[in-house]
């Protein structure tokens, strides 16, 4: 639950930035989460993913947080370092 809620607390803040983004609910998806991740940055979108479990294998430019020991805004200022978001 903690996940999902801050990943549209993040969500928020991005689109008031504005940087495009959307989040996924592992929960919600019947397929794979990263590759629909990956078709909605090709399309130029933030994807905020809420799941139960680190995924294995990144080989993009994701980023993981753990949303039990980080606040939204330090998750937020480590994605706007990450990707140079202004």
């Amino acid at each position: 639950e903690n996940n999902l809620q801050t990943a549209h607390e993040l969500e928020r803040l991005l689109f008031d930035m504005g940087h495009p983004c959307t989040v996924l609910e592992q929960a919600a998806i019947t397929g794979d989460i990263e590759q629909a991740s990956k078709l909605i940055n090709q399309a130029g979108l933030i994807c905020i993913c809420s799941v139960a479990d680190t995924p294995k294998d990144r080989t993009d430019n994701s980023a993981c947080f753990d949303c039990d020991n980080s606040s939204t805004t330090d998750i937020l200022n480590q994605i706007s370092e990450k990707a140079k978001l202004r």
